[in-house]
């Protein structure tokens, strides 16, 4: 894997994960609709077959860091997803 697609990658997930753990409850809660299927996507790019659980929004942040390491230990290419959390990050309140 190109060093620094994942760099990019990295930075984006984290800007993302920052972003969604610091984020009052009530724009998480507006912002739940966009998260969870880009969440879905990371796990997928991952090659994870089993669903992304649906569980508190204030756990959204932690759920995005956990699917973005795990898409970068599977060795897969990452330059999709960091694009993929750019724009979630520029659609979020």
């Amino acid at each position: 894997m190109n060093e620094q697609v994942v760099e990019e990658f990295i930075i984006e997930l984290d800007r993302v994960v920052d972003r969604l753990r610091t984020m009052p409850i009530t724009k998480l809660e507006r912002s739940a609709s966009l998260t969870r299927p880009v969440l879905s996507e990371l796990a997928e790019m991952a090659g994870q077959s089993r669903p992304v659980p649906a569980i508190a929004d204030r756990t959204l942040g932690d759920q995005c860091a956990v699917l973005g390491q795990e898409l970068i230990d599977s060795g897969r290419p990452c330059a999709a997803a960091a694009v993929l959390l750019r724009e979630l990050r520029l659609m979020l309140p």
